[in-house]
C-alpha cells in the first residue's frame, strides 16, 4: 500500500498469471472497490516513462516475447 485514508487507498499488486477482472475481484474480496488500473508491465516488456496516449515501435525481440503470451 503505498497511500490508504479511511475512504481511499493506492497501492502495487504484482500478479505473474491475471485473468479478466483478477485484481478487481481480489480487492473485492478484502472490501475494496477498484475505480481504476494501470498495467505497468507485460513480462519483460514495462511502460517505462511513456506518457498517457503515447506509443513506440516494438523491438524485434520484444514481438517475439509478446507473442509468446498470446499464442
Amino acid at each position: 500500500v503505498l497511500y490508504s485514508s479511511s475512504c481511499f487507498s493506492k497501492g502495487i499488486i504484482t500478479i505473474t498469471e491475471g485473468k479478466r477482472h483478477q485484481i478487481k475481484k481480489m480487492c473485492l474480496a478484502c472490501g475494496k472497490k477498484v475505480i481504476s488500473l494501470k498495467r505497468l508491465s507485460i513480462g519483460t516488456l514495462t511502460l517505462g516513462d511513456l506518457a498517457s496516449g503515447s506509443y513506440r515501435a516494438l523491438t524485434t525481440n520484444e514481438l517475439i516475447e509478446l507473442k509468446s503470451y498470446f499464442c
